[in-house]
């Protein structure tokens, strides 16, 4: 079933700490201007953001976790897996996305998942046995109980379903995780037992790319999700900011704002950062200037030298 025209059925959210909320601002920015009405919401077990006076200034609704067993999962994995706790989250059709992304425009199918479907991004260098820690026993289990463990994987990153599809997924994933305790401890993160749940069920309804772009392989491509996974994310400032070279960066930065860095400390590093963006072209420039060779009245360009020569 296609999705309906009536956009009240849709609904956006996120699942976030206090260490993503800078990103969580940039989503907001980006999914309302397209979708200025569709409702947003964040998942989160932190007290702070809870009650956070900028999310709610912002319209953003905050909701508690509720549809998946989270007692199971050690606290440091909890974050992870709080996207699949959505029952909270009103509305029909819910569309997932990590808060180190921003929604440019519309991807191809992000809204036209099947009923009874997940839509996800398979990725072909992601594969099922790296998304549990390097260890036999954990292989063993999925290879005699799952999959090949070479098996490509998704990326959890965009999620896209109906609501019934979500309520099951939450139930699949919560059985999962009592059926292979074990499991869950070698996890890293939430995406193997996410794909070892669509193995299982046989519903995943594969997304095309331009719905989980990796923000180093972004060609400008405006009807796509820039997705900033791994451990550089946009609003940090290790290095002076390593990612300014990619244009995807530079597109994330319109959707953020200084207030958005509650610390002021943070603000005012935030502020520097922002400045040495507008100056570092320049100063690249006059490097390359002073460092250029010089040529005029009388001179050829060759060493003084050699024309003597």
């Amino acid at each position: 079933m296609p999705f309906a025209a009536d956009m009240s059925s849709l609904s956006f959210f996120t699942a976030c700490d206090y260490s993503t909320r800078v990103g969580t601002m940039a989503l907001w920015r980006s999914i309302r201007a397209i979708y200025p009405q569709a409702p947003f919401y964040v998942i989160t077990e932190c007290p702070i953001l809870q009650n956070s006076g900028m999310l709610q200034r912002a319209g953003i609704r905050v909701v508690p976790p509720l549809g998946f067993d989270l007692d199971a999962v050690p606290v440091a994995k909890r974050v992870y897996y709080l996207r699949y706790a959505m029952g909270n989250v009103p509305g029909e059709y819910l569309v997932y996305i990590d808060a180190d992304a921003v929604l440019l425009g519309v991807p191809e199918g992000l809204l036209s998942v099947p009923q009874g479907k997940y839509g996800a991004v398979m990725e072909s260098d992601f594969f099922v046995g790296e998304q549990f820690a390097n260890a036999r026993p954990a292989l063993d289990i999925i290879e005699s109980q799952f999959c090949p463990s070479n098996q490509p994987c998704i990326n959890s990153g965009v999620i896209a379903a109906w609501r019934s599809a979500w309520i099951t997924l939450g139930g699949e994933m919560t059985a999962q995780v009592k059926r292979v305790p074990r499991l869950l401890d070698y996890a890293l993160h939430d995406q193997g037992m996410f794909m070892l749940a669509l193995l299982s069920s046989g519903l995943l309804a594969p997304l095309p790319r331009e719905c989980n772009v990796y923000y180093k392989d972004w060609r400008g491509n405006d009807k796509a999700i820039i997705h900033f996974w791994g451990s550089s994310k946009p609003w940090m400032h290790n290095s002076l900011r390593p990612l300014r070279r990619y244009p995807a960066f530079r597109r994330w930065l319109g959707y953020s704002r200084l207030r958005d860095h509650s610390d002021v400390r943070q603000s005012f590093v935030e502020l520097g950062c922002r400045f040495y963006d507008r100056v570092r072209p320049v100063l690249r420039g006059l490097r390359k200037w002073v460092a250029a060779p010089r040529t005029g009245a009388g001179c050829s360009g060759l060493d003084s030298r050699e024309e003597r020569s």
